[in-house]
């Protein structure tokens, strides 16, 4: 059920996931079952967050109360519970939730999807070089290898634009600016139509990805990752911000970065070979710098994996994100094991078994569902 759960937040259920879905929902025992799960998911903590419950009660009701489940248009897909954006700004926490649509919809979960306020189109990323079009038919840019090559329409929107890169996939971007941004399996990328009328170049990372950056002295890119900023005139660095994790972290490759919290109450300036962490939504946030090997932080853009005295947990959770699979651990003493080990991003199963032999567990596949025992 969690599976259908987190597809259900992020808008992937199909016609049978949904009424499987709702028809769970309508038993009571399972309540406390869907809100622990919506709380693991987004580790949202309730003391924080006082609008949480008002919220998931609103979620409970718009599934039990659809009559019929149905697929609708992706152009009207606006859900962004999965999407929960804190900032720290002046008096204290500001929730901004996005949920504003009443029905369930059933999206391809492999697509890349580019999304204009309420409309939106799916890039076909296993087609041959072509040209990209709005949802009005106006030209937007060319895909060509495996980056599309924004060029802008102004006058477009008003609103910044939604890239959303499902997981199992990566996906490049080249923005109006000539910055190229290399996103990560599961991540999401808000930017402007074009940068002409702003002061600064300000993009929204959801996810992890790699920035090579133009330089503009007289105009600073900004990727703000939840709680925090970093600032760059012209640079190559990644930034890792996912959603359920504690941190977010970003190794400088080339050039410096400036990174603060929103309130700048705390900031360090990068140096190459270098990474600032910092504790998300902390009361009192401190970025903790570190020399780390850049290459082991930006191995995922060629088709690796690498880690490095990382849990067990964290690396599961990198799993299901390279590969589309759900993976349910079962046996908790493995939870907190460390892992210092290189894959290569081509079969989930040679992982499970090289971690099987280390590790001495178990495990299955059933309905595309891995379980480590």
């Amino acid at each position: 059920m969690k599976k259908l759960i987190r597809k259900y937040l992020n808008s992937n259920l199909n016609e049978e996931e949904t009424l499987a879905l709702k028809k769970w929902l309508e038993k009571d025992e399972n309540n406390h079952e869907f809100e622990e799960l919506i709380q693991e998911e987004y580790l949202i903590n309730l003391h924080h967050v006082e609008k949480y419950g008002k919220d998931r009660d609103r979620i409970f009701d718009k599934i039990i109360a659809a009559k019929q489940p149905k697929i609708i248009p992706l152009w009207k897909r606006t859900l962004r519970y999965a999407a929960i954006f804190i900032l720290l700004a002046g008096l204290g926490l500001i929730l901004n939730y996005f949920l504003n649509n009443d029905t369930i919809n059933a999206v391809p979960v492999d697509m890349v999807s580019i999304y204009f306020g309420e409309n939106s189109i799916r890039i076909d990323t296993e087609a041959a070089n072509h040209n990209v079009y709005d949802p009005d038919g106006k030209l937007i840019g060319n895909f060509m290898g495996d980056t599309l090559f924004y060029k802008g329409n102004t006058g477009l929107t008003a609103e910044m634009l939604m890239l959303k890169v499902p997981y199992g996939r990566r996906f490049s971007v080249q923005l109006t600016d000539s910055s190229m941004i290399t996103l990560n399996a599961g991540s999401i990328l808000k930017f402007p139509d074009d940068f002409k009328n702003e002061n600064k170049r300000l993009v929204y990372l959801e996810g992890e990805a790699y920035f090579d950056i133009s330089h503009n002295e007289n105009k600073p890119f900004v990727v703000n990752a939840y709680d925090m900023n970093v600032k760059v005139f012209g640079t190559k660095f990644n930034v890792d911000a996912y959603a359920g994790e504690p941190m977010t972290k970003v190794v400088l490759v080339e050039g410096k970065v400036g990174m603060y919290n929103i309130n700048h109450d705390d900031h360090a300036l990068l140096t190459p070979g270098t990474m600032g962490s910092m504790q998300r939504f902390d009361t009192t946030p401190d970025i903790t710098v570190s020399e780390v090997d850049a290459n082991i932080y930006t191995s995922w853009m060629e088709g690796k994996l690498v880690f490095r005295n990382v849990n067990f947990e964290s690396v599961i959770k990198s799993l299901e994100r390279s590969f589309n699979k759900e993976i349910i651990l079962k046996k908790n003493d493995l939870r907190d094991q460390t892992i210092n080990a290189t894959f290569d991003q081509k079969e989930l199963e040679s992982i499970l078994k090289y971690l099987k032999e280390l590790y001495n567990f178990d495990y299955s596949i059933r309905n595309d569902v891995v379980y480590i025992r």
